[in-house]
C-alpha cells in the first residue's frame, strides 16, 4: 500500500508546486530613447558605437534576470526603425530625418540581440506625441507629422505637441503605422506608456473645434476624451489580432488611477473589462 501512495503523493506535490508558482513571469525593463535616457548614450554616434551600446544594456538586464524589454522606436512620430511613413528620429541621428549612416536598422538589431538572449521584444511606441517642449530638436523636418498635417496637432501653451486624440484620422494613422511595424518586424509584443491627453505641466490647451465636430454625442468632455482613447486601444488591439494575433499589447499607464483617469483621460479599468489588453504595468 505505502508503495502505490508514493508515486501518488509525489504527483499531488509536484501538481501543487505548479499550481502555486507561475508558468511564465515577465520580468522586463524599459530601454527609453528619448532624451537619450537608456540608449543610445551619444546621439550620432557611429552605427557600430550604437550597437556595442545596445549589446551591452541588454546583457546586463539579461544578468538581472530579465526576460523582456519594452525598447523605444517611436518617440515623437519619428522612428527608430526604417520606416516609408516617419522621418528617423532626432534621438539617434541628432538630425531629425537623418539615417544613420551606414545604414542599420535600430529596431531590428534590438530583436535579434533580444532573441539572442532568449528575451521578448516589445516594440514601445509613443501613440501621440509629437515634440517634447524644450528639449533637444529646435528643427522639424517637412515630412514630419506636425508639417505635413499641421491640424491634426494640438499644441499647449507650453509649446508640447501631440496628435489629437479625438480626431478619426488620427486613430487611423497611429493604427496604421503600429500594424506595419507588426507586420514588417518578428516583435513580441507592442508597448505603450503613460503619454494620452496632455499632462498638465504642459500647459493649457484647446480642443474645441474637434469635440464640436466628432463628439459622437457625448455631452461630457472627459468621458469624450476617455473614449477617445479607448477607441485607439480597441483598433490597435484587433489590427494586431488580425495581422499577427501572437504578439501581445500591454500598456502601463501612470500608477494612480483617479489622477490618470482625470489628467491624461486614460482609463485602464475600461481597456480590461473589454479586453483589449493583453497585458498593463502600472508604473509605480
Amino acid at each position: 500500500m505505502t508503495k502505490r501512495l508514493l508515486p501518488l503523493l509525489l504527483l499531488l506535490a509536484a501538481a501543487s508546486a505548479l499550481a502555486q508558482s507561475p508558468k511564465r513571469e515577465m520580468r522586463a525593463a524599459w530601454i527609453a530613447t528619448v532624451a537619450n535616457l537608456d540608449w543610445p548614450h551619444s546621439r550620432g554616434a557611429a552605427p557600430e558605437a550604437q550597437k556595442v551600446d545596445l549589446v551591452a544594456t541588454l546583457d546586463r538586464l539579461k544578468s538581472a534576470g530579465c526576460n523582456a524589454v519594452f525598447f523605444q522606436m517611436r518617440t515623437e512620430c519619428d522612428a527608430l526603425y526604417v520606416s516609408s511613413y516617419e522621418p528617423w528620429s532626432y534621438w539617434l541621428s541628432g538630425q531629425q530625418g537623418q539615417a544613420p549612416s551606414p545604414l542599420y536598422d535600430p529596431l531590428q538589431f534590438a530583436v535579434d540581440e533580444a532573441h539572442k538572449r532568449g528575451m521578448e521584444l516589445h516594440a514601445w511606441f509613443n501613440p501621440y506625441r509629437a515634440k517634447l517642449n524644450g528639449i533637444g530638436n529646435d528643427h522639424t523636418v517637412s515630412s514630419h507629422i506636425t508639417q505635413t498635417h499641421p491640424y491634426w496637432i494640438i499644441t499647449t501653451s507650453g509649446g508640447y505637441k501631440q496628435l489629437d486624440p479625438g480626431l478619426p484620422p488620427v486613430r487611423d494613422y497611429v493604427t496604421m503605422i503600429v500594424t506595419d511595424v507588426v507586420r514588417r518586424y518578428d516583435i513580441d509584443g507592442v508597448h505603450f506608456d503613460d503619454y494620452f491627453y496632455p499632462y498638465s505641466e504642459y500647459g493649457a490647451y484647446q480642443d474645441d473645434s474637434t469635440f464640436a465636430h466628432y463628439n459622437r454625442g457625448f455631452t461630457n468632455r472627459g468621458d469624450w476624451r476617455r473614449d477617445n482613447v479607448n477607441l485607439l486601444v480597441k483598433m490597435v488591439h484587433d489590427s494586431i489580432q488580425i495581422v499577427k494575433p501572437s504578439v501581445k499589447f500591454g500598456i502601463s499607464p501612470g500608477g494612480h488611477y483617479s489622477d490618470t483617469y482625470s489628467s491624461i483621460y486614460c482609463d485602464p479599468k475600461a481597456w480590461l473589462n473589454a479586453l483589449t489588453i493583453d497585458y498593463i504595468n502600472p508604473q509605480l
